[in-house]
């Protein structure tokens, strides 16, 4: 998906301040990955280094 759309990365790096409704979605998705990295590393799931920004340039790095 990356190498075919290459506005993708930009879309995943970067805010959207006249935006609203959509930079609300991108805080949601951003707050939610937050709960979920935490619980997994709480659980033992996850290792204590993982960090939320880890998401974005795992997204980023993966070809598809």
């Amino acid at each position: 998906m990356q190498a075919a759309d290459r506005g993708f990365n930009d879309v995943l790096t970067r805010t959207f301040s006249n935006a609203k409704e959509l930079e609300a979605h991108r805080t949601r998705g951003y707050e939610l990955s937050v709960r979920l990295i935490e619980r997994a590393q709480k659980e033992g799931g996850l290792r204590a280094d993982f960090v939320p920004e880890d998401v974005v340039l795992g997204a980023v790095k993966t070809p598809v």
